[in-house]
């Protein structure tokens, strides 16, 4: 029985690890701390996720300037020239 238990551990590790993104880990551990009340250490650890890159949050802030250029080329040229 343990050795079934500890084989399907390793699966689940293997898979967690191959298959699923930071942002994906990072949903899963907040998860498990608010539903099985694990620390935010064992919740990282039990997912093979560093604590830094669960709490890292990217800066969109810097894409803004890019976006709205993009969206402002988009609606005044490209648009108005293929409508004609």
């Amino acid at each position: 029985m343990f050795a079934d238990l500890s084989l399907e551990k390793r699966v689940l590790k293997d898979v967690i690890e191959k298959a699923l993104k930071q942002a994906c880990k990072r949903e899963l551990v907040t998860h498990l701390i608010t539903t099985f009340g694990l620390s935010i250490r064992q919740a990282c650890q039990s997912l093979n996720l560093s604590r830094t890159a669960y709490h890292y949050r990217p800066d969109t802030t810097r894409d803004e300037p890019v976006i709205n250029g993009a969206i402002y080329m988009l609606t005044f040229c490209v648009l108005p020239s293929i409508l004609n």
